[in-house]
């Protein structure tokens, strides 16, 4: 018999471990091999998941419903408008006529549909000395008023513009016009108080 080999303390373990080692490695990679579809396709599915919303929201960003938009845009208007009317009553409150008028044509400009801008114009206009726009602004916020006050504060600066600017003879417009704020607007006082002073001076209230 030959003589058997005398090996190092531990060599057939290491030999052993390596040949685990390099059969695991193996075993891995034969695995990644037959199922390398499967892994790709849960590769992509986890890209689509994670990154896909964030592609479509930069690259197809949700555009604003136009409804939406030009309501936000008449709320902004509006919001302007009411500043601007506010400012312009109290530039004429205070003697400022002049710049008064010029705040309330960027008020009409802002909302050209409302109302009180174009009635309260009337009387800036009216304190101006400047009676065919005056009238014409009042007629204007008659025709846009919305509802019954509306149209009652436009007939009342109406009448006041005939009774001033025509003097007698604009008397029995401005009696109609006020009348008429009376009837639309019962709990208005001014329209009445013309009415009363025009009715003294006429001699009809004793």
């Amino acid at each position: 018999m030959g003589k058997k080999a005398n090996l190092p303390p531990g060599a057939g373990n290491k030999s052993q471990q390596k040949l685990a080692s390099r059969n695991r490695r193996n075993n891995l990679v034969a695995y990644a091999r037959r199922h390398a579809g499967l892994v790709a396709v849960a590769v992509a599915a986890w890209a689509c998941k994670a990154y896909y919303p964030k592609a479509k929201a930069y690259f197809f960003p949700k555009k604003r419903s136009s409804r939406r938009g030009k309501a936000d845009a008449a709320a902004d208007r509006g919001a302007e408008w009411a500043v601007l009317l506010s400012k312009a009553d109290g530039l004429v409150a205070k003697g400022a006529v002049a710049e008064g008028i010029a705040v309330y044509r960027e008020a009409i400009n802002a909302a050209p549909k409302l109302s009180p801008a174009h009635t309260n114009l009337c009387a800036a206009y009216l304190q101006d000395s400047q009676l065919a726009m005056a009238l014409n602004s009042c007629k204007r916020g008659y025709e846009l008023a919305k509802d019954d006050d509306e149209k009652a504060a436009a007939l009342l600066n109406y009448g006041i513009a005939q009774r001033r600017g025509y003097g007698t003879a604009g008397v029995p417009t401005a009696v109609e016009a006020w009348r008429r704020a009376a009837e639309l607007d019962p709990s208005a006082v001014p329209p009445r108080r013309y009415l009363a002073v025009v009715a003294a001076q006429a001699g009809l209230l004793r």
